[in-house]
């Protein structure tokens, strides 16, 4: 692309005043005739909402522009006045006693890391591979997840405040009562419209209250290495876990080799303090201090009951390692002692600290998109998946080598694929693959849960059409002129 290089907020896309051109330079989308508006301020935020509305002109509001792989910064249309809340970056107050922190719509994970060490505040912070710079709330918005406590981002708001597409002001239900009885029960009263706004078109949010979980006791990071005929004893696993909360897992996170081999060399002891097999099953222990070592034990019973086996690492004996390899002078460790840097970063997502260990899957020579179906947690669905996903390994346009399981509650997994092509790919065949794969998976009883902008209407129109009809009827009463995140879906 020859468009200015001319980033902006810390993403990965560019923007060319000159042209009007927004470019994406991991998905390579492009968008034509948009202009960049970076409010400071509610009221100026409100106006820019207005003047959609009074004009008929369309605006997409971002918090960060970071939802990299889906279309970054850029909105569904061309001709889109796109809305930064880049300014937006105060962190108004945190109880400590409830854990609830008050920040604004452009506050990222580092900021809040930052905010929470400066003030000597314990918690986690709601984690991504997207790094310190992705958006807190943004992630929450998209249903994203993570390793930290409170896993599903969504589920940790609270309460929130905003613009409807005419500049209507919104606030959670019990605001108008007291502000922090509508934080403490956020259900409120009547038919819940914060449950609404997730993925959803209707609402410019400009401050959110979240839950935060405080650090306490002691945390393990747990490896199964296991093979392609061992998937059954792992699912079993997670479910009886899930079932009957026999022990403290949690981030469970299941790897193909492919993500922690070495780039420069594939000898099996390299990574043989995270596993030699095809598959990687990680997850976290989390406990009071004086019980770790007998909950440890406890898992390492169960696991050997069922023929598999386990690693635990603190952060204490990943640093000691790391630090013995790298005093060693022997060129041949350098490969193990990257392998544990990579552990240790994995670790600091799960210990709520930001990475961005995400972005490893990135070969900055291709593009890439996302592709995120969800699967029930039973075996024989969880082979049906792994059987369409392992065969794209060699396809044509969208190809993948590696993917990564997430347990998002005791039923559900999600595998995240992260989908790659080659730059020179004429975008139209991209994106024709990529709605191919859809059918697919529908097909077969899978979708995804988040979408990349192109491919909205496809999924609208033909993988869920009934549901998204009663979608577009809230949406016509909401957001009647299509104003606000103008062609979300539709």
């Amino acid at each position: 692309m020859n468009i200015k290089d001319c980033s902006f907020d810390n993403s990965d896309s560019f923007y060319d005043q000159s042209t009007k051109i927004v470019y994406d330079k991991v998905s390579e989308i492009v968008r034509t005739g948009c202009s960049v508006h970076r409010p400071k301020t509610k009221e100026e935020l409100r106006s820019l909402i207005k003047e959609s509305y009074i004009g008929k002109t369309t605006c997409s509001v971002v918090s960060g522009g970071r939802n990299w792989g889906y279309g970054g910064f850029l909105p569904v249309y061309n001709s889109t006045d796109i809305i930064s809340l880049r300014h937006f970056k105060t962190i108004h107050s945190f109880d400590e006693e409830l854990g609830i922190v008050h920040i604004d719509a452009g506050v990222t994970q580092g900021e809040l890391q930052a905010y929470l060490l400066q003030n000597g505040l314990d918690f986690y912070v709601p984690t991504t591979g997207a790094g310190p710079y992705g958006s807190i709330l943004g992630n929450a918005l998209e249903r994203g997840f993570g390793p930290a406590p409170m896993e599903n981002h969504a589920e940790s708001i609270l309460s929130f405040s905003g613009y409807l597409c005419d500049g209507t002001e919104y606030t959670s239900a019990f605001d108008e009562v007291d502000s922090f009885l509508s934080t403490c029960f956020s259900e409120g009263i009547g038919p819940s419209l914060d449950r609404l706004i997730v993925q959803s078109s209707w609402l410019a949010i400009t401050d959110v209250k979240i839950q935060l979980v405080k650090r306490s006791g002691q945390s393990s990071l747990a490896l199964v290495s296991f093979t392609q005929s061992q998937w059954r004893l792992v699912i079993q696993f997670l479910q009886r876990n899930g079932v009957e909360r026999i022990l403290p897992i949690a981030g469970v996170k299941i790897i193909h080799k492919n993500q922690v081999r070495s780039k420069e060399r594939e000898d099996h002891w390299v990574y043989s303090f995270v596993g030699q097999q095809e598959w990687t099953l990680l997850f976290f222990i989390r406990s009071e201090k004086k019980l770790h070592g007998s909950v440890l034990k406890q898992f390492q019973l169960q696991l050997r009951a069922i023929g598999l086996k386990k690693r635990d690492f603190s952060l204490k004996k990943i640093n000691l390692y790391i630090w013995i390899l790298r005093i060693i002078p022997l060129s041949f460790l350098e490969d193990l002692a990257s392998a544990m840097e990579n552990l240790r970063e994995f670790y600091y997502l799960g210990d709520g600290r930001p990475s961005s260990v995400g972005h490893q899957v990135r070969n900055k020579s291709q593009g890439l998109v996302w592709l995120s179906p969800l699967c029930p947690l039973k075996e024989d669905r969880v082979h049906d998946l792994l059987q369409i996903v392992m065969s794209w390994n060699s396809s044509p346009i969208l190809f993948s080598s590696t993917w990564t399981w997430t347990q998002l509650n005791q039923r559900t997994l999600a595998l995240v694929i992260p989908l790659q092509f080659d730059k020179k790919t004429p975008q139209a065949d991209v994106w024709k693959d990529y709605r191919a794969k859809l059918d697919l998976l529908k097909a077969k009883g899978f979708a995804p849960y988040r979408l990349p902008i192109e491919c909205m209407d496809h999924f609208t129109n033909s993988i869920a059409p009934k549901h998204f009809e009663l979608i577009r009827k809230v949406t016509r009463a909401l957001n009647p002129e299509d104003n606000l995140s103008a062609g979300r879906y539709f």
